[in-house]
């Protein structure tokens, strides 16, 4: 069980560095959480590993909880439109501040 959950988490840590498409994580989570003896545990892992890997996934320029926390949202915002970049959530826009903190 221990190393089913240490090859799903590199399998996120693959996805999030985009060397490996969401898709493909998702069929290598369902080949492998079968592999927890308990039937409910095997389920619950499957669904909050496929949820990680979609949030991951998803992030753009390490933007998390509104925070961009290597500098990348702003980077590419000043590159590509000359304006601040804000992160909202786990997204990055230029030029849009948070209207709520």
């Amino acid at each position: 069980m221990k190393l089913t959950i240490l090859i799903l988490l590199v399998i996120t840590s693959f996805c999030s560095c985009g060397i490996l498409r969401e898709k493909y994580a998702h069929k290598a989570i369902d080949v492998l959480t079968p592999m927890i003896g308990v039937p409910v545990v095997s389920k619950i892992v499957n669904n909050a590993a496929k949820q990680l890997v979609h949030k991951i996934a998803k992030n753009q320029q390490l933007c998390m909880f509104n925070k961009d926390v290597a500098g990348w949202c702003e980077k590419s915002c000043q590159q590509s439109a000359h304006q601040k970049g804000y992160c909202h959530g786990t997204k990055c826009k230029c030029g849009i501040p948070l209207n709520y903190k």
